[in-house]
């Protein structure tokens, strides 16, 4: 009897220290382009995503794009995968970009707030 009293206390304390750690950021945040090495006569889509398994995830603020200049904006999507019984939400905004100069340019990261903590995608 008292080995099931503890095994019940463990797992009662593990899905609490679960539920407490992987609660604090309930999503992940990610910037990419779709090629790292341009010419002036071509264009970069950059990407921007939010994923999580919570509905209600922020919405990404984009950076400002120093040595580019936006071609277009893109719209806010939302994608929904189902994976073995779990949901996953991701959001995902963009912009087109054509760069104005030659060099080698570092976008800034992307950021969200969430629950007044700014959180800050890859650069």
């Amino acid at each position: 009897m008292r080995c099931n009293f503890k095994i019940v206390c463990f797992i009662l304390g593990f899905l609490w220290w679960s539920r407490v750690h992987l609660a604090a950021q309930p999503f992940t945040i990610t910037a990419e382009v779709d090629h790292n090495k341009i010419t002036l006569s071509e264009s970069v889509r950059y990407t921007v995503k939010v994923s999580g398994t919570r509905q209600g995830l922020p919405t990404p603020q984009l950076p400002n794009f120093p040595g580019f200049v936006v071609l277009q904006y893109l719209p806010t999507s939302t994608q929904i995968y189902q994976t073995m019984g779990t949901f996953e939400i991701s959001l995902v905004s963009g912009a087109v970009l054509k760069p104005t100069a030659v060099g080698k340019f570092t976008i800034p990261p992307a950021s969200v707030v969430y629950e007044g903590k700014i959180y800050k995608s890859n650069s």
